[in-house]
């Protein structure tokens, strides 16, 4: 079997090309700090975070236990967008019966 002639190697260029993207992000706070963020209903982390989105409509919700839960939607177009979550307490029906208090001959009153 004979052997054809090798072809010497070529070098290929590299092809370089340039990618500009647009940084979209928002950072979120709150007080108290240690809150769960949502971004479109998906845990993305906790406070205080910066999160990388992409550009259109958007729901962040920041929850916390024992605090309401803060909820904005916003619309991202460029930039950077900051939010602070003022968390509000929730407020616990008092469950606990009433204590009452003897009287001075020892019977309840």
């Amino acid at each position: 079997m004979r052997r054809g002639r090798q072809l010497p190697k070529i070098e290929l260029g590299t092809l370089s090309v340039l990618v500009t993207l647009a940084v979209l992000v928002i950072a979120v706070t709150s007080n108290p700090s240690g809150a769960d963020i949502e971004l479109d209903g998906t845990f993305v982390g906790n406070t205080p975070s910066t999160i990388g989105v992409s550009a259109g409509d958007h729901t962040i919700d920041v929850q916390k236990a024992g605090y309401t839960t803060w909820e904005r939607k916003i619309k991202v177009t460029s930039g950077k967008i900051s939010l602070d979550a003022e968390l509000e307490a929730t407020r616990k029906e008092d469950t606990t019966p009433a204590q009452s208090s003897p009287n001075t001959n020892g019977h309840e009153q």
